[in-house]
């Protein structure tokens, strides 16, 4: 019996094979399996009918072959919006509906008639004799094809009959599931992908096509080159096309839409979806500090490169992490992450979104390396994670350090604290002694080449890079010293000097050239960028001053200035005592007998102290060759004469003395003697007279007069040279005075020396009618050895006339006139000439009496007893 639809267009859901539960959410209750015969079909209704066998072939388009039939006992759910013709009674009992179909041509039987009507997955179709009907169209048989698998296949269907819709495009990296862009959807339509090293990258395209099985219609395609596949269509859960970058070019444009014109290609009124895709690379990770941006560093490799920067004075560097990217757009330098390890970094991670960013790195406990790494961030998660890395930087940060030394009596002793560099500081003397004793005898400062035995210099280390980094030392110098790169003051470093390190750092030699305070700064030198003041240290240089070369058993001053208020002269290290108070400005040494190199020492404090070396000059009295006599006596010269003479009666003197200096020695110094030559020696005469006086007794009232010398100035001593061009010594011959010009050893030098004073009784014999009765004379005598030190005249040196032997004797000539005969007779103890038996040593450091220029010399420049003198005259 045949069956038959009304002529309008029936829309049918039906389950089937229960593959999709479409209709089973439509309807509580699924109907009993029943047959269609003389129903009419009501919209929203479900029907349910059964197909008895499925044959399944292939053949011409014009003729049926069947090859294999079987039975399916499945249920079709049908539906209608509209009425349907009675279905009438189906033939054969379990076969209410037929359906066989090959690759052209589809056929349906209800109850064994042809033609009529089938069910089709969720679509009821009709037979309209040659063509069936979809959706109210008419389509030939030709036009509806199964797919390999027996399936209905709508896709082949034409576009104008099946409203196909491409919902979303996904393009995603494979490598890499999270990263990709779907559109629409809110995300943004371009995808980054990273660019792999072989300048490849694949990418996975999918799309949701509604109805899902119109895959077919969907199509993409990529028109720029090097993309391989560049077209197809959904029918795959995804399609995998690589990239390749050629000429520079990274961006491709995925399309997609539906192939409405049926035609096969996606024309450009089909486009309804594109994503960009850009390959990003990543070309360089950049390190710059920011405090000197010169030095930089760039990882362009997966090979990890080192970077070296300075810290500063805070304790911590500063650097600025850049990225360069192709294509260097912000977008592209959005996907790429950094981080540093190492402690402590801030930040220690990020992105480039923004740019450049800076990180301060502050070295703790110990640690000074940190590793900056950046990579695409593949798993979009901000951050990078491990394997994403692909440039790595490996930073170290350096501290340079310059090491001040500690002096103890011009040693080293240790490092200066680093809390006291910049605040208490360095000290060391200004260089104005004379350590190498060259022959000028100039200032170590004041020379030029090599000084032997160069003593004070401070060292400074410069301390080697930690890790061995590269680059360069120069120091900024100030004006009140000198930088050496030799102790012994040779290899001049000035500002524009490079020093390089080495393993083991570098010790440089600072010298005071004038008295004064400043920073002795190191500067490093990397990559073309400067550190200025990396580290820096105070250093002070203060003067000191006192005489170098100086006789044994002498005191000398020395005095310093310029250091800290505290500071003071201590006893010497070697070869003398201080015998004053020890004092910031100055103090008194007494040097022992030599010879030997005494050090004068200067504590600035307990960090500092130096030595200032003094040649001290031995020299050795005789304890044997040593006498004294007195042969002479107080006479009247000549019978009626007014001059008293005191030499011996036959000829002679009135008093003789010698003695031995056994030896004049200065200290050796690799092998050579050193200070004799400044050594000058000889005998000085001072007197003076207590009395000088005549009575005249027997005029009325009794007369005295007074010579001019007795108590001239207050009794003072006065010279009594042979000459004013001797002073201060006696006499400048062979017995008297010794003035080496060499350093030679000198050995057994005698000295001698006579005296035979004349005097006046009175200047007038007669004054007021009455001859002179009697008069009283006292002259006193004292004979030194004395040594002082040629050299330049500092704190009064030239002055200082250090006694080494003293001899005192006197001349008495006190006596009786007898008027008659006009005889003077002496009437004074002993002889009237007496004094010591022999020179006293002296090894107290006392110095000979300084005196004014005036001297007793009977000549233009001195005193005459008569003339520059007169007598005075007063009742007794």
């Amino acid at each position: 019996m045949a069956l038959s639809f009304a002529s309008s267009i029936v829309r049918a859901s039906v389950n089937a094979f229960f593959r999709t539960n479409n209709m089973a959410k439509l309807a509580r209750n699924r109907p009993a399996i029943e047959p269609l015969e003389g129903r009419q079909l009501m919209a929203s209704t479900l029907y349910a009918v059964t197909i008895g066998s499925l044959q399944a072939g292939h053949s011409s388009r014009t003729s049926v072959e069947t090859t294999s039939s079987r039975n399916v006992s499945q249920v079709y759910y049908v539906s209608a919006d509209s009425p349907i013709a009675a279905v009438a009674n189906a033939a054969g009992a379990g076969a209410a509906i037929t359906v066989r179909c090959d690759y052209n041509n589809v056929t349906a039987t209800f109850g064994g008639s042809n033609g009529v009507a089938f069910v089709v997955k969720d679509k009821l179709y009709k037979d309209n004799g040659t063509t069936v009907l979809y959706n109210g169209l008419a389509i030939g048989f030709e036009d509806w094809r199964t797919n390999s698998s027996g399936d209905w296949n709508d896709a082949y269907l034409p576009a104008s009959a099946v409203p196909v819709t491409l919902n979303s495009l996904t393009v995603k990296d494979p490598a890499n599931p999270a990263n990709s862009v779907t559109v629409p959807g809110g995300s943004p339509t371009t995808l980054y992908i990273e660019q792999g090293s072989n300048n490849k990258a694949t990418i996975d395209l999918s799309g949701v096509v509604t109805p899902a099985f119109a895959k077919a219609k969907a199509l993409w395609r990529i028109d720029e080159p090097y993309a391989y596949q560049s077209q197809g269509n959904f029918t795959a859960s995804s399609n995998s096309v690589e990239l390749t970058v050629v000429d520079n070019n990274r961006a491709w444009t995925v399309k997609a839409g539906i192939d409405t014109s049926g035609n096969g290609n996606l024309d450009a009124g089909e486009i309804t979806k594109t994503v960009q895709v850009q390959l990003v690379k990543l070309s360089s990770l950049g390190i710059a500090d920011d405090n000197a941006p010169a030095n930089q560093a760039t990882a362009t490799t997966s090979t990890p490169i080192d970077w070296y920067v300075g810290e500063q004075s805070g304790g911590t560097a500063s650097i600025n992490v850049a990225a360069l990217t192709l294509p260097g757009t912000s977008a592209a330098l959005a996907n790429i992450v950094w981080k540093v390890s190492g402690n402590n970094a801030a930040p220690a991670n990020g992105t480039f979104a923004d740019g450049d960013q800076h990180v301060t790195l502050t070295p703790t406990s110990g640690n000074r390396d940190f590793v900056v790494k950046a990579g695409f961030d593949d798993d979009k998660d901000g951050q990078l994670d491990e394997g994403e890395g692909t440039r790595t930087v490996n930073v170290h940060v350096v501290k340079i350090n310059l090491a001040a030394t500690k002096i103890n009596h011009n040693a080293s002793s240790g490092e200066l604290p680093e809390n006291q560099e910049e605040s208490v500081g360095a000290f060391l003397p200004v260089n104005n002694d004379d350590d190498d004793y060259d022959t000028a005898n100039s200032a170590d400062m004041l020379q030029t080449g090599a000084i032997a035995g160069e003593s004070d210099l401070l060292p400074v280390t410069l301390t080697a890079v930690p890790g061995g980094a590269p680059g360069m030392y120069k120091l900024s110098i100030p004006g009140h010293l000198k930088v050496w790169e030799n102790s012994d003051r040779t290899g001049a470093i000035t500002a524009s000097t490079e020093l390089t390190p080495g393993a083991a750092g570098k010790t440089v030699y600072v010298e005071g050239v004038s008295a004064g305070s400043g920073l002795l700064k190191v500067n490093w030198i990397v990559n073309g960028a400067t550190y200025t003041g990396v580290d820096q240290v105070k250093i002070t240089a203060f003067t000191w001053t006192g005489p170098l070369n100086v006789p044994g058993h002498s005191i000398y001053r020395y005095t310093a200035s310029g250091a800290l208020p505290g500071s003071e002269w201590i006893n010497p290290a070697v070869g003398g005592t201080i015998v004053t108070p020890p004092a910031a400005a100055a103090a008194d040494i007494r040097w022992d007998g030599g010879p030997i190199v005494g050090k004068a020492s200067y504590q600035v404090n307990g960090d500092y102290v130096w030595d200032l070396e003094v040649n001290v000059v031995q020299i050795e009295i005789s304890a044997t060759n040593n006498t004294a006599s007195y042969p002479g006596s107080s006479r009247q010269n000549a019978a009626g004469g007014a001059l008293l003479v005191s030499n011996a009666v036959g000829g002679g003197q009135g008093m003789t003395a010698s003695f031995r200096v056994a030896r004049v020695k200065g200290p050796t110094v690799g092998s050579s003697d050193r200070g004799v030559k400044f050594m000058e020696m000889g005998q000085v005469h001072h007197a003076r007279f207590t009395m000088e006086r005549a009575y005249y007794d027997t005029v009325a009232p009794a007369k005295k007069r007074v010579g001019g010398l007795e108590g001239y100035s207050s009794s003072s001593w006065l010279w009594d040279p042979a000459e004013s061009t001797t002073l201060p010594w006696t006499f400048k011959d062979a017995d008297h005075y010794l003035n080496p010009t060499t350093d030679a050893e000198i050995v057994n030098d005698d000295f001698s020396t006579f005296d035979s004073p004349t005097n006046f009784i009175t200047d007038m014999i007669v004054t007021n009618g009455d001859t002179v009765d009697r008069s009283e004379l006292t002259m006193q005598h004292r004979l030194y050895f004395a040594v002082r030190t040629k050299g330049p005249s500092i704190n009064g040196s030239a002055d200082v006339l250090t006694q080494r032997l003293v001899l005192n004797w006197s001349v008495i000539a006190d006596g009786t006139w007898n008027q008659a005969t006009g005889i003077w007779t002496y009437t004074g103890p002993g002889d009237g000439v007496d004094g010591d038996a022999k020179w006293t040593e002296v090894t107290n450091g006392d110095v000979v009496p300084t005196l004014s220029s005036t001297n007793i010399l009977n000549g233009p420049t001195g005193l005459l007893n008569t003339a520059d003198l007169p007598w005075t005259e007063s009742n007794q």
